[in-house]
């Protein structure tokens, strides 16, 4: 079953059209430009809803940079606030 991701864009953006693309796998997911822009990350989380998250300073702060379709699909840990 393909994943899809969709570029998390804030309302608040003009001009910027919403993204996806489709991957196999999260290795291939995190290849691509919009994950490698957050290459230098302390890691990667997903949340219950499948917003991707980009994790820095140790978790305290988190970038939402996109959602996926199947997050049930996709090995990453699942982000919560403790």
């Amino acid at each position: 079953m393909k994943n899809k991701f969709t570029r998390h864009v804030p309302s608040f953006c003009d001009g910027i059209e919403q993204q996806s693309f489709e991957f196999d796998t999260l290795d291939e997911m995190l290849s691509h430009e919009f994950c490698v822009y957050h290459e230098d990350c302390d890691n990667f989380a997903k949340s219950e809803q499948g917003h991707i998250l980009a994790l820095y300073d140790g978790g305290k702060k988190r970038y939402c940079i996109g959602r996926v379709t199947h997050p049930e699909l996709i090995d990453l840990p699942i982000w919560s606030r403790t």
